[in-house]
């Protein structure tokens, strides 16, 4: 689980939270889990999709 936690700090921008306010602070936390979410979805849709088949005229 950690890390997990390091490396969303690392590639979504949870480094440091440059906003003032506890709403605020929750709320770019909430935007870079999503970041890494829909990037996991991405990667497991691009996965599951087979290639194109392409046929010679």
């Amino acid at each position: 689980m950690e890390g997990a936690f390091g490396n969303h700090k690392n590639h979504y921008g949870l480094v440091k939270i440059r906003v003032k306010g506890d709403k605020r602070e929750k709320l770019a936390v909430l935007f870079g889990i999503m970041a890494a979410n829909a990037v996991a979805v991405a990667k497991r849709r691009n996965q599951q999709e087979s290639p194109p088949i392409n046929k010679a005229a």
